[in-house]
């Protein structure tokens, strides 16, 4: 009986080691810089450098990344907080914030800001 239970909780944390490691190694290069307005309009240089780092106002954000769909890469803050970059075409295009439970819409660097 002690096997099977060990046997069953082995198995999900194996699957989620093995989850964490694609995790690890992103199919998309979404590096580059972009900016994007608050809710009270101050205006704010989002960073997104090649390992994935996250840099706001050249203060880089201490976050892991947890997903890697197609249309969206999420990241959970250090207090536990979800922040979701939404793509297009592999580009960049909102960034969702849950603590502010906001999203903020990406312009490049080539947009007038």
């Amino acid at each position: 009986m002690i096997r099977i239970i060990r046997k069953f909780i082995t198995l999900p944390l194996s699957y989620l080691k093995n989850k964490k490691n694609k995790l690890e190694e992103p199919q998309k290069n979404i590096s580059g810089d972009w900016y994007f307005s608050d809710q009270h309009g101050q205006k704010h240089h989002l960073v997104i450098n090649n390992k994935l780092n996250i840099i706001i106002d050249q203060n880089k954000l201490d976050t892991k990344l947890i997903e890697n769909h197609s249309n969206s890469i999420v990241f959970i803050d250090k207090y536990g907080y979800i922040l979701q970059i939404n793509l297009y075409k592999n580009q960049p295009t909102s960034i969702y914030d849950e603590a502010e439970n906001i999203s903020y819409d990406l312009l490049n660097s080539a947009d007038k800001f």
